[in-house]
């Protein structure tokens, strides 16, 4: 059961302190943008050494990688045989931001290991 407050949407049974119940709620997302998918990639191996493999559902047109702070430590703006060199970061924990060439971006924890 959801609870909200009353509405112009309320048709449900009202109880006493102003409160409508509804059995059921239907979401329309017709409005949404089919170019807005979600885009999944993996990398591997993680933990990586010194060259990182990425794979994605879509088409990879930038690749940026922060550290632990926040600070942008690597930018490519195209994958080579899906390949990444890392081999110049030092060990530690990152963070890659992979995106799209439809805007579409997700982000990964990478773990460098020397």
């Amino acid at each position: 059961m959801f609870i909200v407050g009353i509405g112009s949407l309320a048709t449900e049974k009202t109880q006493d302190d102003g409160i409508v119940e509804f059995d059921s709620i239907i979401f329309d997302n017709s409005a949404a943008v089919a170019d807005n998918e979600i885009m999944s990639f993996s990398l591997y191996p993680n933990p990586a050494k010194e060259t990182l493999f990425i794979n994605s559902s879509h088409t990879v047109s930038s690749i940026v990688i922060f550290d632990i702070t926040g600070k942008q430590v690597l930018q490519l703006a195209e994958l080579t045989n899906n390949q990444v060199n890392i081999s110049n970061l030092n060990p530690g924990v990152y963070m890659v931001k992979v995106g799209d060439n439809h805007n579409n971006y997700t982000t990964q924890k990478l773990v460098i290991s020397k």
